[in-house]
């Protein structure tokens, strides 16, 4: 089965813009989509148009099966479509009990007590929650409750799960820690999962592929490492990952950028059909550069601005002289496992050969 979304368009009286404007993507069976980007990008109202809660004024939903037929849904109601729906703040019935909870639904369809308990219980098994069935809603932890909202929507075997950001309410130990494990349960599930999610560690971890929205755009979709090492537009680039954009031009097979009268080359990893004599944009990524001692030959002169400790490696911030000298400075983040480059000294800095986006300027 596949969800296809088809130039769905969805405007709101007292906006001077779509909220969503004219977007198409698909999503596989046992895949897991991210819709990421800014407030305001689109990204919860798309995806409140396909749980059923938003009525778009333009395009279609369908759900399409593995024969060739399909079922246009754009005007069922949300308890019609039968998909699974996890809220960012979980909507737990406090009243209730853990099992109650994930019951309900299966209540609300009819099913008899015994056969919705018992299925609520098996729910509870599948996330890792066998025992807290008779619990109170409120002695459950943040990532506790976070699996009985799963386990409430995955109850009713949906052919499609939808959940607004999932992971914003845990702390940070906890959300790195229900990342992997949302993934994999996502993925043993099989059913057609999108998400949304401002929060970029998030997609990664968690998607198979993300779709960057802009002002109710679709600007990109792909994997995540697409994204990262191949944006199509600037503003993807800005998005995703960590990134320095900085002036370049096209030398054959190589991506040249100039500064303060040091050349320095990367072979390109995207390069658009543009004529070589076009000014065009270079995607500097942390991972490209590296750090020398001052005046090393064929660097640039940067000062480091500041400096902090991630465990495994130092991230420096260095301001780089760019042409006119003295009025401009490009600043670049760069990871490096040395820390013996202090705050407010001078630095070479490196371009490594690694492939580099070029984009048009």
């Amino acid at each position: 089965m596949t969800l296809a979304i088809e130039q769905l368009t969805r405007r709101f009286a007292d906006a001077d813009r779509p909220a969503v404007d004219d977007i198409s993507f698909t999503v596989g069976q046992g895949e897991v989509l991210a819709l990421v980007g800014a407030s305001g990008s689109g990204k919860t109202t798309t995806l409140r148009m396909i749980a059923g809660y938003e009525q778009p004024d333009a395009g279609r939903i369908l759900l399409q099966n593995d024969n060739g037929g399909s079922r246009d849904i754009t005007a069922e109601a949300p308890q019609r479509r039968g998909f699974g729906m996890v809220f960012q703040h979980y909507a737990l019935f406090p009243h209730m009990s853990v099992v109650e909870n994930v019951a309900f639904g299966l209540e609300a369809r009819g099913v008899a007590k015994r056969d919705r308990f018992e299925r609520a219980r098996q729910a509870l098994d599948r996330v890792g929650l066998s025992d807290a069935g008779p619990r109170a809603i409120q002695s459950l932890s943040g990532g506790e409750q976070q699996r009985v909202a799963l386990a409430r929507a995955i109850v009713i075997d949906p052919p499609v799960l939808l959940l607004d950001e999932p992971l914003s309410n845990l702390d940070p130990a906890r959300r790195e820690e229900t990342r992997g494990w949302l993934r994999l349960k996502l993925h043993e599930l099989k059913s057609i999962a999108v998400f949304v999610t401002h929060d970029q560690e998030d997609a990664f971890a968690i998607a198979d592929r993300m779709a960057v929205l802009h002002e109710g755009k679709l600007l990109q979709i792909g994997t995540p490492d697409e994204l990262y090492r191949r944006p199509t537009n600037l503003h993807v680039a800005q998005f995703i990952g960590r990134s320095t954009l900085v002036a370049a031009r096209h030398d054959g097979s190589r991506a040249a950028i100039s500064l303060a009268g040091v050349t320095q080359y990367a072979p390109i990893a995207l390069m658009p059909g543009n004529s070589s004599s076009e000014p065009l944009t270079a995607v500097v990524r942390p991972e490209m550069l590296a750090l020398c001692p001052p005046g090393s030959p064929d660097t640039w002169r940067g000062c480091v601005e500041s400096r902090r400790y991630a465990g495994a490696y130092h991230v420096y911030r260095i301001a780089v002289e760019c042409p006119p000298k003295g009025e401009r400075f490009y600043t670049f983040e760069i990871e490096c496992e040395d820390g013996s480059f202090a705050e407010r000294t001078d630095v070479g800095v490196k371009l490594l050969p690694k492939p580099i986006a070029l984009l048009p300027r």
